[in-house]
């Protein structure tokens, strides 16, 4: 979707229990940080539920890497069943995939100072960028360093589907497609955890969004946690 057909989605009005926090006033405060931090939007990917009723929406900063990105994610409702949710966190530039959401994250509720809160709580991310960034560097070096075999990512990929239930069928079709035939060429160790880890954050890029943060940050806290376990048994020469 566009901004503009954002922007057209009916505002609901603002009752005793209930503040909607708008389209254009996320907009809005979206370009007042990036100009105040001299940063420009590289690109911004919208989409909707339930006619417009729930709106994720992906602001993706050139950051003069060439490697990453400075990301913003924000998931509004209009229907009074969901509350806001933002996060920050560095991205791949080659493919889009969040490679390390932000420790900090917000969950609001649509009431009193919601408009404030998301702004202070955004001005927060910007000034953390550079180190959002350095952490999704530190994970990309480190995941590289640790080989896998095929079957090893088969069965870590099963076990994202079955045990801890972070992607679903088709999703899972996505990652082993990728993993035969990689739909971009990824400046890493393909034959790593850093592989699969590209392959599965790829796959769940059109996650719900009513679920996309909790299982961008699910997946990113289940590779960290095979990190840890596969670099105590294994030699790892960092």
């Amino acid at each position: 979707m566009t901004r503009s057909e954002l922007l057209a989605i009916p505002t609901p009005e603002e009752t005793k229990s209930y503040k909607p926090i708008t389209v254009r006033n996320i907009f809005n405060t979206i370009d007042d940080l990036a100009l105040k931090n001299d940063f420009f939007i590289q690109n911004e990917m919208f989409d909707v539920k339930q006619k417009g009723q729930k709106q994720r929406m992906r602001f993706q900063f050139y950051t003069g890497t060439p490697k990453y990105a400075f990301e913003v994610a924000v998931l509004n409702s209009y229907d009074h069943k969901l509350a806001l949710r933002a996060a920050g966190g560095g991205t791949s530039c080659i493919c889009w995939n969040l490679v390390a959401m932000g420790d900090t994250k917000i969950v609001e509720r649509h009431q009193g100072t919601i408009q404030e809160n998301l702004y202070n709580f955004l001005e927060t991310c910007f000034n953390e960028k550079t180190n959002q960034i350095q952490n999704a560097q530190t994970l990309d070096q480190a995941f590289d360093f640790v080989p896998l075999t095929r079957r090893e990512m088969a069965e870590l990929a099963g076990r994202l589907f079955y045990e801890e239930e972070l992607v679903g069928p088709r999703q899972a079709e996505v990652i082993r497609k990728e993993m035969s035939n990689p739909s971009f060429k990824y400046d890493c160790n393909l034959d790593s955890l850093n592989g699969l880890y590209q392959h599965v954050t790829y796959a769940i890029q059109d996650e719900h969004p009513m679920t996309f943060l909790q299982t961008q940050q699910g997946v990113q806290s289940f590779f960290v946690e095979q990190y840890q376990e596969m670099t105590q048994n294994k030699l790892i020469l960092l």
